[in-house]
């Protein structure tokens, strides 16, 4: 059986002659990636049909070999891919880089808006479950959108690759998302305040003591151990805070439920 390094060498001869066959498609799609791209759309179309045809002819984009090195194949002495050729493929194979930075940015924000619209969406619901599962689901969120706002937008790799985006001049909306992933961020911050101050108004409206008591301490629980050490941490990461106005609201539902939790002896039954 052929040791593992003379059966590597036999798997590149082989796929060697697949890439001197292939030479024209493969040096087609290069060119699409090396050439003017006009729209984001056309980008991450590009980027995806070309790597995909890459891939089918065995070339790895980002790979420990870089595409001119991996296409620097001799045959009876000369090159198969000409020294202006393979200047064409380094200039696609940076590009293709970039564009993956791109694609799988562009991936992440979508999947991060989509799920924070359809929070935003479902709304606070009427019920105590709904409530707290509005307010489980907009701080989870908002934290989650944050967290991938800052892997792109706040990380010094990530803004050094971006500006080599833009100074390739490959069009994008990564940068236009920026802005509302920040926005989608404050509007779950206001989910989580309508819930808890539904929450609060339901509890300190209950007629029935001993449920009232408890309600308002639960309320208390989830603005403890839930909202403020949200708010902290997007504070600390840098994320949006809460306005005035949600500041004053939550503040006065944290009050009215304090003094509902332990007001209610358990002797009271004047209810």
């Amino acid at each position: 059986a052929p040791k593992p390094q003379g059966l590597q060498a036999e798997m590149r001869k082989r796929q060697n002659k697949k890439l001197i066959k292939d030479r024209d498609e493969v040096m087609d799609l290069v060119k699409r990636a090396a050439g003017p791209i006009e729209t984001a759309a056309a980008l991450r179309a590009t980027y995806t049909e070309v790597s995909e045809g890459l891939s089918a002819v065995g070339l790895t984009i980002g790979g420990s070999e870089a595409l001119d090195d991996r296409l620097y194949i001799k045959q009876k002495g000369s090159l198969v891919y000409s020294e202006e050729e393979l200047d064409i493929v380094e200039k696609a194979d940076y590009r293709l880089g970039l564009m993956h930075s791109v694609h799988a940015w562009s991936g992440l924000l979508d999947s991060r808006l989509q799920t924070a619209t359809r929070v935003l969406e479902n709304g606070i619901g009427g019920t105590k479950a709904e409530r707290d599962q509005a307010l489980a689901g907009a701080l989870k969120e908002a934290k989650e959108s944050l967290r991938v706002h800052n892997s792109i937008f706040e990380d010094g790799t990530s803004k050094k690759i971006l500006a080599d985006i833009d100074k390739e001049g490959l069009p994008h909306d990564v940068s236009e998302r920026h802005d509302e992933l920040m926005s989608s961020c404050t509007k779950l911050l206001g989910v989580a305040v309508d819930s808890v101050c539904e929450s609060a108004e339901a509890a300190v409206n209950e007629k029935v003591a001993a449920i009232r008591k408890g309600n308002a301490a639960g309320v208390v629980a989830s603005i403890d151990g839930k909202v403020r050490p949200a708010l902290e941490h997007l504070k600390k990461e840098g994320g949006p805070e809460l306005t005035a106005e949600q500041k004053g609201r939550l503040d006065e539902a944290e009050k009215v439920v304090r003094a509902a939790a332990p007001a209610v002896g358990g002797d009271d039954d004047s209810d």
